[in-house]
């Protein structure tokens, strides 16, 4: 019997005739030829080295690359508008189409959000740990036994203590408001990804300030400055006089040529194996002070124009008592490195200092912020979070990157679900013409459900018959869709859709596919073309056979 319904609805959905027009079949055959021409344009761009279209390639070229998928997507779009037109009503490939659209765009749109929060989440959880400790009355002190109990729970991959702070750094050329943490350059490396993110210089440097001696440019420091004056006029011979003295300069004498650069000049060459830019080491000096090491961020090092060996100075508010009142507190530091998280906020406020350093500079003898810790799965920190409690009790407080970061990821998720509502509409639009077809077909075919009903037919089956036409719509449509708009993010993290970096971040557009959004997509698709179908197998199944036959009369 469902056979009979099935047979019915696939009758009432397809043409008559099938058009099979050439006409129909320009379209996507011309969209297929511009995508070849533009591909092979950008390739041409790329590989072409005249100095025209070197110009048209920095003013067009990244358009051309990002115009390729999109290109692609638009010849599917009208591919599949074509072949339902070409075997289905016009109402029904409206309502076809409709679904396959809307779900085609909340698969791409919610894939792309989902790959920003994955590419968010991994730059948060690179520069910070995972799980937090502190303690609920400061100081912390004595935490070398503390933290190796904590390394030792299961699930806890590392353990490291910091020292958390605001203050004030210093340039030759700027200043501004950073936040200073002063961490443990042995053990760092097991709970963040600093180490790895240090692109220029090492965070040996912080263990081994002296080294940074003969790196970098002259000192900034005017004491530093007198230090080196004296020591070359000390090491200059007194009875060295320059040989003409004593002769009148004549006109047409010229200067002697030096060859050789100035000595507080600054030389560039390749890195080995990466064809970076770094500075040559200066000749060491032994009249350069040793000052402790500071780790900056790109942005920060941009902004204060600082390089690697350049000097900082470090203010605090939390100095001493004066005779006026609380006086800040100045220290110098070197860099030691600099760091890229790929995160803007990361890059420009964060600094990173030895922990004994910090711990003097704040006057923390022995006592630390909290200690950092990782964990396995990042994504379920609930469990270790309970066995930390219950190990060390309620006079510390523990909280992991989810309360840390709660509201962020909050309005992240707030985000998704307006977005995924926002999208259904066009799956509802696509629900009204599914509405206007079927109240149609009713009318239409009046006089076919009379017959069927004066031959034995129920109630149920015309009721089951339309339905199936409500399912083949939203199968057809939600399911080609999904499939395309799967394909569609697929290219998009293969081939990459590209962005400016200055103004985002990130070179390409990240995307992330979820089972669980698509089989969400998948449902609520499918949920809502039956719902659409209801009102008019209702109208059908309700329909007298002397009214069908006595309308069709007319």
């Amino acid at each position: 019997m469902l056979t009979f319904h099935r047979l019915i609805a696939q009758r009432y959905l397809a043409l008559n005739t099938r058009k099979t027009s050439r006409a129909l079949l320009g379209w996507p055959l011309a969209l297929a030829i511009v995508v070849v021409v533009e591909v092979a344009f950008t390739q041409y761009l790329e590989r072409a080295h005249g100095l025209k279209v070197q110009e048209l390639r920095a003013s067009v070229g990244q358009y051309f690359k990002a115009a390729q998928p999109l290109l692609a997507l638009l010849a599917v779009v009208v591919t599949k508008w074509v072949l339902l037109r070409s075997r289905l009503t016009i109402f029904t490939t409206i309502s076809v189409f409709g679904l396959f659209i809307g779900s085609a765009a909340l698969v791409i749109v919610l894939s792309v959000m989902s790959g920003f929060e994955g590419d968010l989440k991994r730059k948060i959880l690179g520069t910070n740990a995972h799980i937090v400790v502190t303690r609920a009355q400061p100081p912390f002190g004595e935490y070398e036994t503390l933290r190796a109990r904590l390394a030792a729970i299961p699930g806890v991959l590392g353990a490291t203590p910091y020292i958390n702070n605001e203050v004030m750094i210093t340039s030759s050329t700027n200043e501004q408001g950073v936040v200073i943490k002063g961490i443990d350059p042995a053990t760092v490396g097991s709970v963040t990804d600093l180490a790895r993110n240090t692109d220029v210089g090492d965070l040996g440097y912080l263990e081994n300030p002296q080294k940074l001696r003969t790196l970098g440019g002259p000192p900034i420091f005017h004491e530093d400055t007198i230090r080196d004056e004296a020591a070359k006029d000390e090491k200059k011979p007194k009875s060295a006089q320059p040989a003409n003295e004593d002769k009148p300069a004549k006109k047409d004498d010229k200067p002697p040529k030096d060859d050789k650069p100035p000595k507080d000049a600054v030389h560039f060459k390749p890195a080995e194996g990466q064809g970076k830019a770094i500075r040559e080491p200066e000749e060491p000096s032994s009249t350069r002070r040793t000052v402790p090491g500071i780790i900056v961020g790109r942005e920060l090092a941009k902004s204060l124009r600082v390089y690697l060996g350049d000097d900082v100075n470090i203010i605090s508010p939390f100095g001493g008592i004066g005779p006026s009142g609380a006086m800040p507190k100045s220290k110098p530091f070197r860099v030691a490195g600099v760091f890229f998280s790929g995160m803007f906020e990361y890059d420009s406020k964060y600094t990173y200092v030895a922990l004994p350093a910090a711990q003097k500079f704040f006057a923390m003898d022995g006592d630390i912020t909290g200690i950092e810790l990782k964990v396995a799965d990042s994504d379920n920190t609930e469990p270790v979070v309970a066995r930390i409690r219950a190990l060390i009790g309620p006079s510390y407080e523990v909280q992991d990157w989810k309360d840390l970061n709660r509201s962020l990821f909050s309005a992240l998720k707030i985000e998704k679900i307006l977005m995924f509502v926002l999208l259904c509409f066009i799956i509802l639009v696509a629900a009204f013409s599914i509405i206007a077809n079927g109240t149609m077909l009713v009318m239409e075919k009046g006089r076919e459900i009379a017959i069927l009903k004066s031959m034995g037919a129920s109630d149920g089956s015309i009721l089951t018959s339309f339905m199936l036409l409500g399912l083949y719509i939203g199968v057809l449509g939600t399911v080609t869709g999904i499939l395309v708009g799967t394909l569609a993010c697929f290219a998009l993290s293969h081939f990459g859709l590209p962005l400016n970096p200055d103004v985002y971040y990130i070179t390409t557009l990240p995307v992330s596919l979820n089972p669980y959004e698509i089989t969400t997509v998948l449902f609520a698709a499918l949920a809502i073309a039956l719902l659409a179908t209801l009102y008019p197998a209702y109208m059908a199944a309700r329909l007298r056979p002397v009214d069908g036959l006595r309308d069709a009369q007319r």
